[in-house]
């Protein structure tokens, strides 16, 4: 909240019966409610197609490390820590494709609410597919990990992507 305070935005109070929330100041009572899902691209630059993929994988496990604590949580399972425990750089592309996806079930299991994702430099994996010719290989797998985790995932309230390239 501090990095606001002073701002317009932390100041800004809801017209009566819109905000869904019990106070006056809309995005100070949002500030902090969801569960977030935070990850960049940005360090993922190999000339290779196997080194990309090994690079998002280690971010992915990465990822998983820092919400370790949600396997305390009573919500999950043995199917679910085994695959939560499965989440390595090591692991197989189909585990790979559906950790941005369960990471957010899990996340709206202990939470209960949905997660937002942010997403940073999403596109620094195709870029370098562009530049060192294994672009067919990168899309196939970049779109299945968007899919699983973008277009079909009910436990997302809203996602943001940033890069550089012009879409």
């Amino acid at each position: 909240g501090e990095l606001f305070e002073g701002l317009s935005i932390w100041e800004d109070k809801s017209p009566d019966g819109e905000n869904p929330l019990s106070g006056n100041y809309m995005y100070r009572e949002l500030q902090g409610s969801y569960p977030v899902i935070f990850l960049s691209f940005a360090g993922i630059k190999g000339q290779t197609f196997e080194e990309t993929k090994q690079g998002i994988k280690y971010t992915l496990a990465k990822l998983y490390e820092s919400h370790e604590y949600l396997k305390d949580g009573k919500n999950m399972g043995k199917r679910e820590q085994d695959f939560f425990d499965s989440v390595s750089p090591k692991m197989p592309d189909g585990v790979a494709v559906l950790a941005l996806k369960y990471l957010s079930d899990y996340l709206e299991a202990y939470y209960g609410q949905k997660v937002l994702i942010f997403l940073d430099e999403y596109d620094t994996p195709m870029q370098e597919a562009y530049v060192y010719g294994y672009w067919n290989e990168m899309a196939g797998v970049i779109r299945s990990v968007f899919n699983s985790a973008f277009k079909t995932n009910p436990s997302m309230e809203r996602a943001i992507m940033t890069g550089i390239t012009r879409i």
